[in-house]
């Protein structure tokens, strides 16, 4: 789709038009070349989410897959996590029995 400037003959444009109809042909290659880009990273983009998807979902020999692995990693922080509850429940009493033994001296 052509500009009616560009349309016209050079000799019928004002002076000065001509080259703001170059820098608009310019600006529109160039807009060209960088949407096609921008489409092509989208497209790698996508291609490499896939990719990582497959990579994490598909267990490897034997080994099992970095989802399960998560899973047990997450059963096990919470096993830890209700330890270091109960391990400051049975600090907070010691601390308490020192206070009052010190009081009694």
């Amino acid at each position: 789709m052509a500009s009616a400037a560009a349309e016209q003959s050079a000799s019928e444009l004002p002076a000065g038009w001509e080259r703001l109809a170059d820098a608009t042909d310019e600006i529109v290659a160039s807009l060209a070349h960088w949407r096609r880009r921008a489409l092509d990273a989208e497209a790698e983009v996508t291609r490499l989410r896939q990719a990582m998807n497959d990579m994490l979902l598909a267990p490897t020999d034997g080994e099992i897959g970095p989802v399960d692995e998560l899973k047990r990693l997450r059963a096990e922080n919470a096993l830890y996590l209700s330890r270091i509850v109960e391990a400051r429940k049975r600090v907070s009493t010691l601390l308490t029995r020192v206070a009052a033994l010190e009081e009694d001296r």
